[in-house]
């Protein structure tokens, strides 16, 4: 709950404007910071790429969310969600520009298990670039979806990780039953 751009302070090009209300931006602004509060669950971030981690740990600080955020070099072989129930979001790497030369059936098959093996409870969404690759994560996403990442087609699949197994109809985002 807290306000985009709020722990920005002063640089916002608006505040410059001829007949900017600046007792009404200061009063916008207390009732934001009283509605802010500590994430009821932690946040936290992995990829096996220390440049990414870097890059992903300033962009943290930038926005004021040091203490909030915790992101750590990882591998998904070895990445071990905090205890469920949660949300975990991922955009593996698929072959564009990032990934290239990767084997990304062996990645994507070693994120379903990761998934299967240490993530009961847990809402995961998955970015995949391809079908063929979604296929390879091994589980069967309870609603499938289709996005744009710039101009790429891509697939954001979203798993419900249960313990044991659980069947039942894929659906859509209307709630209309899919094929597999």
């Amino acid at each position: 709950r807290t306000a985009p751009g709020l722990l920005r302070g002063d640089s916002f090009g608006f505040l410059r404007w001829p007949h900017f209300e600046r007792n009404a931006w200061g009063r916008a602004v207390q009732e934001a910071l009283s509605l802010a509060r500590e994430p009821e669950a932690p946040i936290v971030g992995a990829d096996r790429d220390g440049v990414c981690v870097r890059s992903a740990e300033e962009n943290i600080e930038a926005a004021g969310m040091k203490g909030w955020v915790k992101v750590r070099r990882k591998d998904v072989r070895d990445f071990v969600p905090p205890p469920g129930p949660g949300v975990l979001a991922t955009n593996p790497p698929y072959g564009d520009h990032v990934g290239a030369g990767e084997d990304l059936v062996l990645l994507h098959r070693d994120l379903g298990d990761m998934l299967k093996q240490r993530a009961a409870g847990y809402r995961a969404f998955v970015l995949c670039g391809t079908p063929a690759l979604g296929k390879q994560i091994g589980l069967r996403p309870s609603e499938r979806r289709i996005v744009y990442n710039g101009p790429a087609e891509c697939r954001l699949l979203r798993f419900d990780i249960y313990e044991g197994s659980r069947k039942g109809p894929m659906r859509d985002e209307k709630g209309k039953e899919q094929e597999h």
